[in-house]
């Protein structure tokens, strides 16, 4: 298998640590592809830390039980990719270039990049990251992941995009059934999503194409109107051509 690409920003330059077992080989197998520090399982922090079970990438907490995304879910959403909204919604075709901006578990954009686009995403979170790059080697796909704050590395980078995705954390909502608990656990160790509106205008001149907001279907996240949308039943996609909005152009 191709080794994933992944490099941390300046807002999280060393990679995070894993708790192992001394006797876990597999462990210390999956820390060195992963270019992880080891330290001792007995020195886990109480609170949710990487280890390794069966072999496999693990969240562990002191009073929760252990989390593993789950390869069959995420393996049917790949297997479907040419299909699924977010890559219509993204226009893709072989190669276009896509910025994931709120990468989160990495998996819409393994999506992305199961559809034939080239895929970068960034995360602010280490541990969401190294899930990331493990999946996108599981899947031997190729994924970008860019450790760093998305305001932070859209006003550093140079790059442009020709799609950029926008998935930002969904505020609570109390009238709506619990979530999976993929998305529970991320609620509780992603960086909330600020200042939505700057993070558009950014992306908007750094897209050649397009930008793409994904919403609750009846959440309005920005003032804007978008030029199209994909509805279903729970979620809505904005899309926002970047050609009908020349100002942003740089």
């Amino acid at each position: 298998m191709e080794k994933v690409n992944g490099r941390f920003g300046t807002s999280n330059t060393e990679s995070p640590c894993i708790y192992l077992a001394t006797s876990d080989q597999q462990g210390f197998d999956l820390a060195d592809r992963l270019e992880l520090q080891v330290r001792e399982l007995s020195d886990a922090p109480k609170d949710w830390y990487l280890t390794c079970k069966n072999g496999k990438l693990t969240l562990d907490h002191p009073t929760e039980p252990s989390f593993q995304l789950s390869e069959q879910v995420i393996r049917s959403r790949i297997e479907d990719a040419f299909r699924s909204d977010l890559a219509q919604a993204c226009g893709y075709y072989p190669g276009k270039t896509v910025l994931d901006c709120y990468g989160g578990w990495g998996i819409d954009g393994l999506i992305l990049a199961a559809a034939g686009c080239n895929v970068s995403m960034t995360e602010i979170h280490p541990v969401l990251c190294v899930f990331a790059r493990d999946l996108a080697y599981q899947f031997n796909l190729k994924m970008n992941v860019i450790c760093d704050d998305v305001k932070q590395f859209l006003h550093a980078s140079d790059d442009r995009f020709d799609t950029i995705y926008l998935d930002p954390m969904f505020p609570t909502h109390p009238t709506t059934a619990k979530p999976q608990r993929r998305m529970q656990i991320l609620e509780q160790i992603a960086v909330p999503t600020q200042d939505l509106d700057t993070i558009f205008d950014l992306a908007l001149r750094r897209a050649n194409d397009r930008v793409v907001i994904k919403n609750r279907k009846n959440q309005r996240l920005l003032d804007q109107q978008a030029d199209w949308k994909i509805k279903r039943r729970s979620v809505r996609f904005d899309v926002y051509l970047a050609l009908n909005r020349p100002g942003f152009q740089e």
